[in-house]
C-alpha cells in the first residue's frame, strides 16, 4: 500500500512533521536496495537536503555505474534544484558517451537551465549518433533553446543527417512561421502535406527492386531508424507496434506504413502533444493516466511523467506516433532497409525466386476474370478493384447469402470503389443500407462519401451491416463512392452482401 501511495503520486510534495523525518532517517540505514530506493524517493518528493545531497553526489561521480544510478537519474527530472541540476551537467561532461548518459541528457530537458544548450552543443564532436539525437529531441522542447539548436544546424555546427526524423515533423507543423521558414531551409527535409503520396510510393517501389539490398547495412539502418519505436524479433523499444508480424507481409504494404505512416492509426497509437505551463513541449504516445499525472513514451524509447498541475495544453493529433519522411534517406540506404525488414534471416525464409514474387506481388499465374458478371451485380453501381486472389469476382455463395461481390484495394492510397449517381428524393427519408464483411482473419477499413463529402469510416473485420443516413441531401443529384480502403494490404478483402438506397 505504501508503494501505491508513491507511484501514484498521492503523497504531499510538502515535508512531513518531525515523525516523518523520524521515517526518513529510519529508512535510510536499511542496506536492503528496495527499501533504499523508497527512502531516496521519499527525500526527493519531501526536498530532504541529506537525500538531495546523496544523490547529487551518485549522479556527478563518473566511476558510478550501478542500477542505483538509473533511479538517480530517473528521480533528479522531478527535481528542480541547483544541487541536482549540475551533477547532470557534470555526469554528461564527463562522460559524453557512457551508459547512462542519454538518460542523463533526457533528464536535462526537465530543467529551464540556460546552461543545458551550451553544455550539449560544446560536447557535440564527442557524442555518438544516439547521445546526438537524445540532445536535438531536448534542444527542441523549449523556445530558447530551440533558437540555439536552429542557429548550430545554420551554422553546419550541426548536421541536417543528425536531426531525427520526430523533430524534423515538429518543426514542419511548428505553429511558428518563421521557426518552420529557418528549419525548412536550413534542414531541407520537409515533403509538402499535399504532395502525392501514390506517386511517390511508386518510386521508392521501383528503387528497392532496382539492384542488389546489403542485409547488413540494412540491419544497421533497421537498430537506428525503426528500433527507436518498433520491436522486431525481441529487439527495440515498443513505442510503435511489433514489426515481427505487422505491416510487412508485402513490399506494397510495407513501403505505404513507412512513407504514409498517418494512414492508419492502431487505437491507443495517436501522437499526444503536451505544452507544459513552463513552455516545455513533449510528445510521444499516452501508457498511463492516473488523477495526477500522464506518462508519455516516445523514441529512444523515452518516458515522460508530466503531472497533470503543469499541463498547459494537451492535444492528440491525426498523426501516428511514427514520422513522416524515412524515405528520404539515400536510395542504396532505403533499399537494404526494406529488404532487411522484408526477409530478415530471423524469419529463416531462404530468398527464392517465388519468395520474391509473393513478397513484391507478383502473380505468376494469370487468373481469368468474368466482368460481366461484376457489371451485373448491381446494376447502377460501377466497380473498380484490383486484381489480386479472388479479387473481383461474383461469388455464387458465401456466408450464408448468394452472389456475393469480392474486392480488394489496389494499395494503401487506392482503395476498390463502388461509384454511383444518384437523386435523393426531396420527400421521406432516404438511407444507404450496407451488409459487408472481411476476410477469415482479415481487416480492412470502409469508407462512404456522399457529394464528396465523407460520412462514415468504420473497421471491418467480421460481418457488419451500416444504415447511413442521406436525407441532409434531399432535392440534390450527388455522387456517391463506397470505398473498401487498404487496412495493412495483408488480407484486406472486401465481401458485399448488399448495396441498397432506400426511401421511406
Amino acid at each position: 500500500g505504501f508503494d501505491g501511495l508513491i507511484d501514484g503520486q498521492k503523497l504531499t510534495k510538502t515535508l512531513p512533521s518531525d515523525s516523518g523525518v523520524q521515517f526518513l532517517k529510519q529508512l535510510s540505514t536499511v542496506s536492503h536496495s528496495s527499501m533504499r530506493q523508497r527512502y531516496w524517493q521519499l527525500g526527493a518528493l519531501w526536498g530532504d537536503a541529506s537525500t538531495l545531497e546523496q544523490l547529487a553526489s551518485l549522479i556527478a561521480d563518473p566511476s558510478t555505474q550501478s542500477e542505483d544510478l538509473g533511479l538517480a537519474i530517473n528521480l533528479s527530472k522531478q527535481i528542480n534544484h541547483p544541487q541536482v541540476v549540475n551533477a547532470l551537467l557534470n555526469r554528461v561532461k564527463s562522460t559524453p558517451q557512457g551508459k547512462w548518459v542519454n538518460a542523463t541528457i533526457e533528464a536535462l530537458g526537465n530543467h529551464q537551465d540556460d546552461r543545458v544548450p551550451d553544455v550539449l552543443m560544446g560536447l557535440w564532436s564527442e557524442f555518438g549518433m544516439s547521445q546526438k539525437q537524445a540532445s536535438v529531441t531536448v534542444l527542441v522542447s523549449r523556445p530558447a533553446w530551440l533558437e540555439s539548436f536552429l542557429s548550430a544546424v545554420e551554422t553546419k555546427r550541426i548536421q541536417p543527417s543528425e536531426v531525427p526524423a520526430p523533430v524534423i515533423r515538429s518543426l514542419a507543423n511548428h505553429r511558428d512561421l518563421d521557426i518552420k521558414t529557418r528549419a525548412q531551409k536550413s534542414i531541407g527535409r520537409f515533403r509538402e502535406p499535399n504532395a502525392n503520396m501514390d506517386r511517390l510510393i511508386q518510386e521508392k517501389r521501383q528503387v528497392v527492386l532496382d539492384g542488389e539490398p546489403d542485409l547488413v547495412n540494412g540491419r544497421k539502418l533497421t537498430e537506428l531508424a525503426c528500433l527507436v519505436c518498433h520491436q522486431f524479433h525481441g529487439k527495440g523499444a515498443n513505442v510503435g507496434p511489433d514489426l515481427t508480424g505487422v505491416g510487412r507481409s508485402t513490399l506494397d504494404a510495407l513501403l505505404a506504413n513507412v512513407i504514409n505512416p498517418n494512414q492508419i492509426i492502431g487505437a491507443g497509437y495517436e501522437n499526444v502533444i503536451i505544452e507544459t505551463k513552463d513552455e516545455r513541449s513533449l510528445s510521444g504516445r499516452l501508457i498511463e493516466e492516473t488523477d495526477g499525472y500522464v506518462k508519455l513514451l516516445a523514441a529512444g524509447p523515452r518516458e515522460e511523467v508530466i503531472s497533470k498541475d503543469d499541463i498547459q495544453s494537451r492535444e492528440i493529433t491525426e498523426n501516428s506516433v511514427m514520422p513522416e519522411g524515412l524515405e528520404q534517406m539515400a536510395d542504396n540506404d532505403f533499399r537494404d532497409m526494406i529488404w532487411f525488414i522484408l526477409n530478415p534471416p530471423e524469419d529463416k525464409r531462404g530468398m527464392t525466386a517465388d519468395l520474391r514474387r509473393e513478397l513484391i506481388g507478383e502473380s505468376p499465374v494469370a487468373v481469368q476474370r468474368d466482368y460481366e458478371s461484376i457489371s451485373l451485380w448491381n446494376p447502377g453501381w460501377q466497380v473498380e478493384s484490383a486484381e489480386n486472389g479472388p479479387a473481383p469476382s461474383v461469388i455464387p455463395e458465401w456466408g450464408g447469402e448468394k452472389n456475393v461481390l469480392v474486392t480488394h484495394p489496389f494499395w494503401h492510397q487506392r482503395g476498390a470503389t463502388l461509384i454511383r449517381q444518384v437523386k435523393v428524393p426531396a420527400e421521406g427519408e432516404t438511407h444507404l443500407l450496407l451488409m459487408v464483411a472481411a476476410a477469415p482473419e482479415g481487416q480492412w477499413v470502409l469508407r462512404v462519401f456522399a457529394d464528396l463529402k465523407l460520412v462514415a469510416r468504420k473497421n471491418i473485420s467480421r460481418e457488419t451491416s451500416l444504415k447511413i443516413d442521406l436525407t441532409p441531401f434531399a432535392g440534390k443529384e450527388i455522387p456517391i463512392r463506397i470505398e473498401n480502403y487498404a487496412y495493412d494490404m495483408k488480407n484486406d478483402f472486401g465481401y458485399w452482401k448488399a448495396v441498397k438506397i432506400v426511401t421511406q
